[in-house]
C-alpha cells in the first residue's frame, strides 16, 4: 500500500500555518486593546510598539483620545505620548489634548504638552491652554508648553506676553524654551536681554543654547553683541565651578593631572563649540561685526585638531562670505593638507562663496558633520 502522503502533507502545512500564525505581530487593534489593561507588562509593550510606529499608528488616534478619559493616569499619560509619537497626523487629537492640560497629574500635563509640540495644532483651544500652562507650577510643563508655542509659531502670537513673562522664570531651561518660542514667532526682540545674560551662565549647554536662539533672532539680536562677543572670546569659559570642583577632588585624591587634563576635554570642546555658535550669531546678526571680530576666531579654529571643529569653521566662514577673505590663505592650507575629505570639500565650498559671492547670513547645514565629531546638527531642541 502506498503511504498516504497528501494527508501527511497536508498535516504539515496545517501546522506551519498554526505556527505562522502564532507568530504574526499584534495588530493595532490589538495594541489599543492592551494598552486599557491594568497589568503594565501588557500594557507598556504595546505602548513601545505603537511610539516605534510613529506616523503609521494614525489609525489609532480615535481610540487614543477615548485613553485619555481613562481612570488610569498611566493610560492617559501614555496616550498622550503616543499622540506625540504619531506627530501632525494625529492633529485630531488637540482639543483633547488640550484638556489634558488641566489634568490633576503631573506627567499627563507634562506629556500632553510634549505632544502639542511634536503636532503642532494650528491655534486654537491648543493655544490658549497651552499659554495657561506657561504659568503651570511643574517646570517640565512650562518649558513643553512654551516648545510647543514655539513649535507652532506666527499662529500662537497671541501667547507673546505670556511667554515673555516666562523670561522672568526661576529656571533656565524655561526661559530658554519661552526665549525660542518668542524667536520662532517672530518676537524675540523680547527675549534679547535674558539671552545675552543667559551667555554669561555657569552652564555651557545653556549659553549655547542662548546664542543658538540670538542667531534665529538675527539683526534684532543687536544688543546682544556685546555677550557674543564675550563668548567669542572666552577660550577659559569652558572652566565651569563645576569643572574647577572636580579638578580639586581630583587633586585632594591625588590624580595625575594627565586624567584630570582628559576628564576636561568634553567641557574644552563644549567650549569650542559655543565659541562656534557665537560665531555664527554675529553673523547673522551684523556681517561687518563678523569681519572684524569673528573671522579671526574662525581662522584659529581652522588650526583646531578635530575635523568637526575644523568642518564647522570653514561652514561658517563660507555662510559670511566676502568679508571673510582674510581666511583665503588658511584655507588654501586646508585644501593643500587636510586628511579630512569633509572638512576639504567645506573649504572648498568656503572659497568659492567668499572670492564669487556678496556677504550672506543665510543659515548653513550642518548635518554633515565628520564622523570623527559629535553630530550636534540637533543641539537646539533639548534643555
Amino acid at each position: 500500500m502506498r503511504p498516504a502522503r497528501p494527508v501527511v502533507l497536508a498535516g504539515v502545512i496545517l501546522v506551519l500555518a498554526v505556527i505562522t500564525a502564532a507568530e504574526d505581530p499584534p495588530s493595532l487593534a490589538e495594541h489599543i486593546e492592551h494598552l486599557k489593561s491594568d497589568n503594565a507588562k501588557v500594557r507598556w509593550p504595546a505602548a513601545v510598539a505603537l511610539m516605534n510606529m510613529g506616523p503609521r499608528a494614525k489609525g489609532a488616534v480615535g481610540p487614543l483620545i477615548e485613553l485619555l478619559d481613562s481612570k488610569s493616569q498611566s493610560v492617559r499619560s501614555t496616550a498622550a505620548r503616543i499622540l506625540g509619537s504619531i506627530g501632525p497626523l494625529a492633529v485630531a487629537a488637540s482639543d483633547a489634548l488640550a484638556e489634558a492640560l488641566r489634568d490633576e497629574k503631573d506627567a499627563v500635563r507634562r506629556n500632553a504638552a510634549a505632544a502639542l509640540a511634536k503636532i503642532r495644532p494650528g491655534g486654537g483651544k491648543a493655544v490658549h491652554a497651552l499659554t495657561k500652562a506657561l504659568k503651570d507650577n511643574n517646570i517640565q510643563v512650562r518649558r513643553y508648553a512654551a516648545d510647543a508655542l514655539g513649535a507652532i509659531g506666527r499662529r500662537a502670537r497671541s501667547s507673546a506676553d505670556a511667554l515673555a513673562a516666562v523670561l522672568k522664570d526661576t529656571e533656565i531651561s524655561a526661559r530658554l524654551s519661552a526665549a525660542q518660542a518668542l524667536a520662532r514667532m517672530g518676537k524675540g526682540k523680547l527675549a534679547v536681554d535674558t539671552l545675552a545674560a543667559t551667555l554669561k551662565h555657569d552652564d555651557l549647554y545653556s549659553r549655547r543654547r542662548a546664542a543658538e536662539i540670538l542667531e534665529i533672532i538675527g539683526p534684532d539680536a543687536a544688543d546682544a553683541a556685546p555677550a557674543l562677543l564675550y563668548a567669542l572670546n572666552d577660550a577659559d569659559g569652558w572652566l565651569t565651578p563645576k569643572v574647577a570642583a572636580m579638578g580639586a577632588a581630583a587633586r585632594a585624591l591625588g590624580v595625575s593631572e594627565k586624567k584630570l587634563r582628559d576628564a576636561a576635554i568634553p567641557f574644552q570642546n563644549d567650549n569650542w563649540i559655543l565659541r562656534w555658535r557665537a560665531a555664527r550669531a554675529l553673523g547673522k546678526i551684523n556681517p561687518r561685526i563678523a569681519t572684524d571680530k569673528v573671522v579671526p576666531v574662525l581662522i584659529e579654529m581652522l588650526n583646531h585638531d578635530q575635523a568637526w571643529m575644523r568642518q564647522m569653521s570653514t561652514q561658517t566662514l563660507g555662510a559670511i562670505g566676502k568679508p571673510a577673505r582674510a581666511a583665503i590663505p588658511a584655507l588654501q592650507i586646508i585644501l593643500a593638507n587636510d586628511k579630512s575629505e569633509a572638512v576639504w570639500r567645506e573649504a572648498h565650498k568656503a572659497l568659492k562663496l567668499i572670492r564669487r559671492e556678496k556677504a550672506t547670513t543665510r543659515p548653513v547645514d550642518n548635518t554633515a558633520v565628520d564622523s570623527d565629531g559629535p553630530d550636534i546638527a540637533n543641539t537646539a531642541t533639548e534643555a
